[in-house]
């Protein structure tokens, strides 16, 4: 469910006998919007408000929470206010409404992503929806295709997590004779002990998002979020407002994911099992990568600025590297210090002193001729399809790093210029897909694998 509206009576938990009647609206880009006819009392919400209301058509009890703003408007036929109040978050429970935030702890929580289905079905991946006749055997035949994936579980090493993916089923009936089932893929992250809402995020908010992004090369979001605790009387549905949010829009084929859930299944929890425990140190790295597909219409300098940046901050977090000690170069950083002329501006000075901080560590051009030459010399077939002359690869990064970040007047003839950009971004988002295929344990025969059957590597070829 990407938004609803639902009619219903809303009221503060303080004054519960207050109810005033409104419409609750949704969706992932703005959050959720509260319409009533009426307003509560003037200071009674604050940022840490909480609002309850019972649903009318579907006997949701609902709370909201993480209050935004307000507006407020009056109708010169109509004595009553129409205020309208905007929140970031929605609970729903059938039985139950939250008075503290710390309330939602749960023992496990069940999630969809936005492309997870079309990673799962990887013999269909445009769509998860079977048609099927009433007089035909397809509906056998479907279910059967899908049923294995309840099966699968996964052991993941967050907080003794445990995730098991599975398939909801949906029938939709078309008159008499004609239904489809619509399969939608979900993930149950379960925990040996409970814990509140915000320690899970984490895991489904950005390690199996941004995993996913990798494989499926587009940005997945999770979606239909439901929390389950053995001390709640039901499942408590959680929406919440996503910023860059987009739908699901985009076909897939095969050939456009750098690798389908069949190509790792039998692995799966040993990659994403290094895909964790490697994220506590790649964050940044992670979010850099994914920085294009959650921002549609992307500059092409901007996404090169964060490719490059990304490829940095690789390096320097899993391989440090230092021309020496930070102790040893001390003494040397004073000597040229004290070398500056007396008569440069106290301003000039301190810039001078700044470029001079980090003077001990690597510079990119040193670390990416050693993540190519040393780091990945076991990848070199692979990688010599798409950068066939690593100096030239490597100067000219770093030529148009300078540039963009300096923009020292015309660019030199090695600044990358507007219709190169397109290709060398391909270059560097593979370079760094490697990189993460070999740290998650994907063996070098099978990275060769995926890569020549991946789309975006083939255009090298």
């Amino acid at each position: 469910m990407e938004s609803f509206e639902h009619v219903g009576y809303f009221w503060c938990p303080e004054e519960p006998e207050k109810k005033i009647p409104g419409k609750l609206s949704f969706d992932y880009v703005n959050g959720a919007e509260l319409e009533l006819l009426g307003s509560f009392a003037e200071g009674a919400i604050g940022r840490s408000s909480i609002i309850h209301g019972y649903i009318t058509g579907n006997y949701q009890r609902v709370t909201l929470s993480d209050y935004r703003s307000r507006s407020i408007s009056s109708s010169i036929f109509n004595e009553i206010d129409e205020t309208k109040l905007y929140f970031e978050r929605i609970y729903m429970c059938k039985h139950h409404w939250f008075y503290d935030i710390e309330e939602l702890a749960f023992d496990s929580i069940t999630v969809s992503f936005t492309h997870l289905s079309d990673w799962m079905l990887q013999d269909n991946p445009s769509r998860a929806i079977i048609h099927f006749s009433k007089h035909s055997e397809n509906v056998y035949k479907a279910a059967h295709k899908a049923s294995f994936i309840l099966r699968d579980t996964i052991g993941v090493p967050y907080d003794n997590a445990r995730i098991r993916i599975w398939v909801a089923e949906k029938t939709n009936y078309f008159g008499r004779t004609h239904s489809s089932i619509n399969y939608e893929f979900r993930c149950t992250i379960e925990l040996r002990e409970t814990l509140h809402f915000d320690e899970f995020s984490p895991l489904f908010e950005f390690y199996l998002p941004k995993f996913l992004n990798v494989a499926t090369g587009s940005a997945n979001f999770p979606v239909n979020i439901i929390g389950n605790s053995s001390d709640l009387p039901s499942e408590v549905h959680i929406y919440y407002r996503i910023p860059g949010y987009v739908d699901r829009g985009r076909s897939f084929i095969v050939s456009d994911m750098l690798f389908t859930y069949k190509d790792v299944r039998d692995m799966l929890a040993d990659y994403l099992t290094k895909w964790i425990s490697n994220g506590e140190k790649l964050w940044t790295v992670y979010e850099l990568y994914s920085q294009s597909y959650y921002r549609k219409g992307l500059d092409k300098s901007a996404e090169f600025m964060d490719l490059a940046h990304a490829l940095e901050v690789y390096h320097r977090t899993m391989y440090d590297g230092e021309y020496m000690g930070e102790e040893e170069y001390e003494p040397i950083k004073r000597k040229v210090i004290d070398a500056i002329p007396p008569d440069v501006s106290a301003d000039h000075r301190a810039a001078l002193k700044a470029g001079l901080k980090y003077g001990y560590q690597y510079s990119l051009r040193t670390r990416l001729r050693k993540l190519l030459s040393e780091i990945l010399a076991k990848q070199s077939e692979n990688i010599d399809m798409f950068i066939d002359n690593p100096s030239s690869f490597i100067h000219r990064l770093v030529e148009t790093r300078n540039h963009f970040t300096h923009y020292d007047g015309e660019p030199n003839e090695y600044v990358l210029r507007d219709g190169e950009l397109y290709e060398f971004c391909l270059k560097v988002r593979v370079l760094l897909q490697i990189c993460f295929l070999k740290d998650m344990g994907f063996p070098t025969g099978e990275i060769s694998r995926l890569l020549n059957n991946y789309n975006s590597y083939k255009r090298f070829a």
